[in-house]
């Protein structure tokens, strides 16, 4: 008995030292470690380390000398949508996330097929308060959806699965690895005072595993105004970070954060100490500045960067992962899709395609304003006949004004990096 009782006494006491070294969130029901144990680890430049160069041209951008369209998808009038925020091509299958309009995640097949609608907004138990973001776990096969307190979980059906209350105000989310780590992107860290890291990792039993890249006091203080519209690139198992007031993709697996493309803004960078000011401030010494990097999105061979500058027009940079040549236009437009289509893609289709949304509403508008109003019957004539407008032609034919948005699946053109 002498020699049980101080073994026994070990380990009383040995787990009650592991549960004193995880603390309750004062504001959430999360268990946060000690972060000196954090399981993933931030990197700095590594030698596969991608410098992408903003090779500015001095000239407007054709849509129709830039994409080369595969394949134009009009998604099924069954289910309404507004105006899409997201989508992700997954299982022969189209996931389309409407944050504002319709409230709702409507699934679509391969074809544009209404197939079904994920769960519905409400304060039911199988219902999201809001919708903040979605994403695949494919390892499960599991559609998430987080409404800022929750993450509620449905299989590839639409049936629903469960809801898991996590109480962490993020942006978006990704699941890490196959043990349904999620990783929260923190949009708005400055209501979590406790938690000011723009990555962090939450495993099953609500323990924060990890807290990666420190959320900046510039950050905060401009976080309502500047922040992009997406931090998070979710293609398949892979998960690319892009931070406010940074030149940095970051690549993400489950052991480690490191940067993927690093943006060479050359003469367009702004200076650290001009970063913290009012736009109207950073603008004044240099009108032409890149104020933060806002998208990132990329297939198998092309890396599209969206960025802002320039008095508030967006910058497009290309960058061609194989033979690493770069493009960057201050404007794409002065083509007939270009004021519905704007080259901002969504999701990738099967790894190979930017999907790209058209707004039928305004296709229709063109037409009606800038088309029969303003050209004569021999411009009308040439429009009707061009292979430039022949995109345009075709989506004006199969809808209306009121048509649910059309998805282009489309890919840069091969010759375009050098002309």
């Amino acid at each position: 008995m002498k020699l049980k009782f101080p073994l026994f006494l070990f380990i009383i006491l040995s787990v009650l030292s592991c549960q004193s070294s995880l603390q309750k969130n004062a504001k959430s029901n999360l268990l946060l470690k000690d972060m000196r144990e954090n399981s993933i680890k931030t990197y700095s430049v590594l030698d596969s380390t991608e410098i992408v160069k903003l090779n500015m041209i001095d000239k407007v951008i054709k849509v129709s000398s830039l994409l080369d369209i595969n394949k134009i998808i009009y998604l099924d009038s069954a289910s309404l949508i507004g105006v899409i925020d997201k989508v992700i091509y997954s299982n022969d299958m189209f996931f389309v996330m409407d944050q504002a309009k319709s409230e709702k995640i409507s699934c679509f097949n391969k074809e544009g097929k209404f197939l079904f609608n994920a769960g519905s907004k409400g304060r039911g138990p199988k219902e999201y308060l809001a919708l903040y973001d979605m994403t695949i776990n494919p390892y499960q096969q599991e559609l998430l959806v987080y409404d800022g307190k929750r993450v509620l979980y449905f299989d590839l059906k639409g049936n629903f699965l469960k809801k898991r209350r996590i109480d962490l105000f993020g942006k978006n989310l990704s699941v890490m690895d196959n043990r349904g780590t999620l990783l929260f992107c923190m949009g708005n860290t400055i209501y979590n005072d406790d938690l000011k890291y723009n990555l962090i990792a939450v495993d099953t039993n609500n323990t924060v595993k990890s807290m990666n890249l420190p959320f900046r006091e510039r950050e905060t203080q401009l976080n309502e105004k500047l922040v992009p519209l997406f931090f998070f690139d979710h293609n398949y198992t892979n998960t690319y970070y892009t931070e406010s007031y940074n030149d940095t993709i970051y690549e993400i697996n489950e052991n480690s954060i490191w940067p993927k493309y690093i943006m060479d803004y050359q003469q367009y960078s702004m200076p650290e100490k001009d970063k913290g000011k009012s736009a109207s401030e950073r603008r004044s010494k240099n009108p032409k500045s890149i104020d933060h990097m806002t998208v990132t999105i990329q297939n198998d061979s092309t890396l599209f960067v969206l960025n802002s500058g320039f008095f508030n027009h967006f910058i497009f940079t290309f960058y061609n992962k194989k033979s690493k040549a770069s493009k960057s236009f201050s404007e794409v437009a002065n083509d007939i899709l270009g004021p519905a289509v704007q080259i901002f893609p969504i999701g990738i289709f099967e790894d190979k395609y930017f999907i790209i949304p058209v707004e039928p509403s305004i296709i229709h508008m063109i037409y009606k304003e800038g088309i029969l109003k303003k050209l004569n019957k021999e411009q009308i004539k040439e429009f009707n006949q061009s292979e430039e407008t022949k995109t345009f032609r075709e989506i004006l034919n199969r809808t209306n004004e009121n048509s649910n948005p059309v998805l282009l699946i489309a890919k840069i053109k091969n010759q375009f990096y050098e002309q």
